[in-house]
């Protein structure tokens, strides 16, 4: 409810306008209106940011495995370590790649300018051969510690990422040394063959990956231009922004992909070393049933994604069960007869008079 004015100021406000419409006199706040403008939250969000780029110092890249514990996590976010985010980031990890020195996941540290070597880290990222090795000086001595405002669970995830890489090109190793030690005329041929073509270009891949070690990138900040609460927005996670999308949708969307670079059910390449969600999608998308299914399903519309009954792993255990194949052929039948139904027909009078004379004359 509005305040009620006190008899004294209802006659002082209206002195002189008896009969006057208010718009008509200066009782209402008539000033210009503001310009566009953001909420005061992200008002404040983006002056804390301004206040990071003149706190940061640069990027460089850093082996947080190597340096772990000269690493102190925990100080502005105290998260319990989660195995289940951890196994979360591992399985992400193998299945899109270690995107390990984009600036948008570097790892942010609060370093004393002091203890940073000049011409170790550069102010912008522009190519990854161009980012340095941070490096410490001399004189910080033995004991110099970094403190990180985020990044404890991906170090975690890197050792276990890096440490199934390892296995795995171990059992490459196993298998070069075991085609080494055979006999010129008495070597498997099909495997000489596939070591030629592709396992052992796989293997280079591998040691190329590998030799990047635990290094990732980093952001340095000023520590004496970090207070407590800059420190504290560096180190909170930002999801607000972030669509999340169902596995069905991811599903659907990279059998989109795929096609749009001209690919096909026999360039899906599996994940043998995940389990997850992910995994599974590559298996459905390499089944050539499923394949086909899927683009007809693409073509009438997303609202099949969304519905109750479109659940994922209901649809890979039903496509992988005895009834899958069947159940993509009669949706392939179902849909050639919605074509021959609701299909747009070009009807020119003279042709049409034409057949039926002709039908008649037969």
């Amino acid at each position: 409810m509005a305040p009620r004015a006190t008899k004294g100021a209802k006659a002082k406000s209206t002195e002189g306008s008896k009969g006057k419409r208010v718009e008509d006199t200066l009782l209402m706040d008539a000033r210009k209106k503001n310009q566009p403008q953001l909420e005061e939250t992200i008002e404040d969000v983006n002056n804390k940011n301004d206040r990071l780029k003149q706190a940061l110092l640069g990027y460089a890249q850093f082996d947080v495995l190597e340096h772990r514990d000269q690493i102190l996590f925990g100080k502005w976010n105290p998260r319990t370590i989660q195995k289940a985010e951890i196994a979360g980031l591992v399985e992400s990890f193998q299945v899109n790649g270690l995107d390990r020195f984009n600036p948008t996941h570097a790892m942010p540290l609060i370093v004393p300018k002091s203890i940073v070597k000049p011409g170790t880290f550069i102010t912008e990222v522009k190519a990854i051969n161009e980012i340095p090795l941070l490096q410490i000086n001399m004189e910080a001595g033995k004991n110099w510690t970094i403190t990180a405002a985020g990044g404890q669970h991906r170090v975690y995830a890197l050792e276990v990422w890096l440490d199934r890489k390892k296995k795995q090109l171990d059992e490459y190793i196993a298998v070069e040394k075991s085609l080494k030690s055979q006999e010129a005329d008495k070597v498997d041929e099909a495997e000489l063959a596939k070591w030629n073509k592709s396992t052992k270009k796989e293997k280079d891949i591998l040691e190329g990956i590998i030799a990047y070690g635990g290094q990732w990138l980093v952001s340095l900040f000023d520590d004496e231009k970090i207070d407590e609460t800059l420190a504290l927005h560096i180190s909170k996670n930002e999801t607000k922004h972030v669509y999340m999308e169902t596995p069905m949708e991811g599903l659907v969307q990279k059998l989109k992909l795929m096609k749009a670079e001209g690919r096909t059910y026999q360039n899906v390449k599996l994940l043998p070393q995940s389990k997850g969600t992910a995994a599974k999608q590559m298996e459905l998308l390499k089944q050539d049933y499923v394949w086909e299914m899927l683009t007809y399903f693409d073509t009438a519309g997303v609202h099949y994604w969304h519905a109750d009954y479109m659940k994922f792993t209901e649809f890979y255990n039903t496509m992988f069960s005895s009834y899958g194949g069947v159940l993509a052929y009669l949706v392939g039948t179902l849909e050639q007869r919605m074509q021959m139904c609701f299909n747009t027909v070009e009807v020119v009078r003279g042709e049409q008079n034409r057949e039926r004379s002709e039908r008649f004359c037969d």
